[in-house]
């Protein structure tokens, strides 16, 4: 039997522990790590009647966590032979977590997934943290063999992926985070270069003559990618001295109801007007777009519009947005080199966006 035991500590005896959580997590969580650190994969794990005698608790709580421990794919229990340890993998299988379909930008993502998982012959799945769902929830579709599954969280909200990296990782699932732009939410992170991606849209607006530029901040603040890119055209504003520059934050609801498009009016409406719209996303400039052509003004020749994403659409507004390309295929590749390599991934890959100058952004008007 595994030396290990003559270490397993009486769970049982820890008051302070147990009013934090419930004896059946703790137990399970030990277990994990004995599985995970002090045993091989086909090898024999503790049986019932010896857990129960060192770790001082209930047949109950032993059952459920072994009974967990098998679902989530470390152990196998053959009766009557006793339970085993599984870690090996034949074939490793992606996985990727991420929210609804209603983001072009992530969906194209996914779309490069797909074709590169498919042209290594791996194998892709595809679970969805829709409103209203836990996290429990997600991670009770995530069973199997930990050695077997890799994990990609696609653009999950940032509390949400930490804990769902923090809840794999004990399980020993490497997990790689695409687009959650904040500490704790994957062995390692790829995504755009957010301060390359400001730095080059404001070059070419200034470029043309643009001074007055606006930045049209329409996702939410919290996301660490809108940080970075609020963050970038600041600083540019700042060491370039672009008074007429600033940010402007508009809730998403602002353009259904209509508040945004008076505050554009009003903006537009000041002395001295902006030049130039700089969007944090392309959905934010295709609304920017379809708002300044209900107000009877011309893009470019009266304002610039740019965007940040080069969703599949923009090459087909009226006119076609001027943006930045986010390298989605290099993305999904890199994300998917990283899970399958010998070693666990780590670190932080940020990939520069390129400029697609289109019909949207022009010289600024002259006074």
């Amino acid at each position: 039997m595994n030396d290990a035991l003559s270490s397993l500590p009486d769970l049982s005896a820890d008051e302070a522990q147990l009013s934090r959580r419930p004896l059946h997590v703790r137990v399970r969580e030990y277990l994990r790590e004995l599985v995970l650190h002090r045993f091989k994969d086909g090898e024999k794990f503790y049986s019932e009647p010896i857990l129960i005698d060192r770790l001082g608790v209930s047949q109950g709580t032993i059952r459920r966590a072994l009974t967990d421990l098998a679902h989530e794919g470390l152990l196998v229990r053959k009766v009557p032979s006793g339970t085993f340890v599984q870690k090996a993998a034949d074939t490793a299988e992606i996985r990727v977590v991420m929210p609804g379909c209603d983001s072009v930008f992530l969906m194209g993502i996914l779309e490069c997934i797909l074709n590169d998982c498919r042209s290594r012959d791996l194998q892709v799945r595809i679970h969805h943290t829709l409103q209203g769902a836990n996290g429990a929830e997600v991670l009770r579709q995530l069973q199997g063999p930990p050695a077997r599954q890799r994990v990609i969280l696609l653009g999950v909200a940032r509390r949400r992926a930490h804990a769902l990296y923090v809840a794999l990782s004990k399980r020993g699932i490497r997990v790689v985070n695409i687009d959650t732009l904040a500490s704790g939410c994957g062995d390692a992170y790829v995504g755009v270069d957010n301060e390359s991606g400001i730095r080059q849209g404001m070059e070419h607006l200034m470029s043309l003559g643009h001074r007055r530029i606006l930045l049209l901040v329409n996702e939410p603040m919290e996301e660490g990618n809108i940080q970075a890119r609020v963050r970038a055209f600041k600083a540019i504003v700042r060491t370039r001295r672009l008074t007429g520059s600033g940010v402007e934050i508009c809730a998403r609801d602002s353009w259904r109801n209509g508040t945004a498009k008076a505050r554009l009016r009003e903006l537009l409406g000041a002395n001295p007007a902006p030049t130039a719209i700089f969007t944090v996303s392309d959905t934010g400039a295709w609304v920017t777009l379809k708002c300044l052509a209900r107000l009877g003004i011309a893009v470019p020749a009266r304002i610039s519009v740019l965007g940040f994403d080069d969703d599949r659409a923009s090459a087909y507004m009226l006119p076609a947005l001027s943006t930045l390309a986010q390298p989605i295929e290099v993305i999904a590749r890199r994300a998917i080199d990283l899970l399958t390599q010998s070693k666990p991934p780590e670190g932080m890959e940020l990939l520069p966006p390129a400029l697609r100058v289109r019909e949207s952004t022009g010289p600024a008007p002259q006074k």
